[in-house]
């Protein structure tokens, strides 16, 4: 699964483990993107195939109070209701040479 080999050592790990690659190395991607509104942040993590498959688990009335909590949640990052809320994000790139 992808959260297992977020971090660097653990994607070398798991790419070096399935094929030989020498010159390995992970470089960080950093991005800042806006989500603007709580709402759409709401939609944003709903939509996203991981968390919106553990959402998908939750009763109406347990998705209901996640909902409301996430978006109280994000209004206060955003610095108020209606909003633009800045995430920032991270990824590890691979780059390695097959041997």
């Amino acid at each position: 699964a992808w959260i297992e080999v977020a971090e660097a050592p653990a994607l070398i790990a798991e790419v070096t483990a399935s094929a030989p690659f020498t010159n390995v190395r992970c470089v960080p991607f950093r991005t800042m993107f806006a989500l603007a509104s709580s709402e759409r942040a709401w939609a944003a993590m709903h939509n996203n195939p991981v968390m919106g498959g553990l959402l998908a688990q939750c009763t109406p009335e347990e998705l209901h109070a996640v909902k409301t909590s996430a978006v109280r949640a994000f209004d206060e990052l955003a610095g108020g209701h209606g909003r633009t809320m800045m995430v920032e994000a991270v990824a590890n790139i691979l780059i390695a040479t097959r041997s």
